[in-house]
C-alpha cells in the first residue's frame, strides 16, 4: 500500500513506473487498455451513507466492499480519449537557476 502524502507526491502520476522521455505510441497503448473492470477505486470519507458491513483486522477499521455498477462500466466503455493531448512548451519556465551574489547597489530600498 502507498500512501500518497507531501513526501511522495510526485508518485501520483508515476507510481511504480517512471518514464523519463515522451514515448507517444507507449502513451496511447496504455491508454487504450484502460479499462474500469481492471481497476480497485478506493474511496477515502468522513461523511458517507453507506452502512459499512465489514471490519478491518489489525486497526479494526469499518470499511464496505462494493462491486463496479455494469452502469459505470458501460459508461466508461463509450468513453473517448481523443481529446487527450501533450500540452504546448511554456517557454516561461527559466532555464538557469543559478543563484548570483547580492549586489550592494541594487537600487532597492531595504524596509525595517
Amino acid at each position: 500500500m502507498t500512501l500518497f502524502d507531501d513526501t511522495n507526491i510526485h508518485k501520483i502520476l508515476s507510481s511504480m513506473y517512471l518514464f523519463e522521455k515522451f514515448d507517444k505510441d507507449l502513451i496511447k497503448s496504455i491508454i487504450n487498455d484502460i479499462d474500469i473492470t481492471k481497476t480497485l477505486i478506493l474511496l477515502y470519507t468522513k461523511n458517507h451513507s453507506t452502512p459499512l458491513d465489514k471490519v478491518e483486522k489489525w486497526y479494526k477499521t469499518k470499511y464496505t466492499f462494493e462491486r463496479i455498477t455494469n452502469e459505470l462500466i458501460e459508461e466508461t466503455n463509450h468513453s473517448s480519449y481523443e481529446g487527450m493531448y501533450q500540452p504546448k512548451k511554456n517557454n516561461l519556465f527559466p532555464k538557469d537557476f543559478t543563484i548570483h551574489p547580492k549586489s550592494q547597489e541594487s537600487g532597492v530600498k531595504r524596509l525595517s
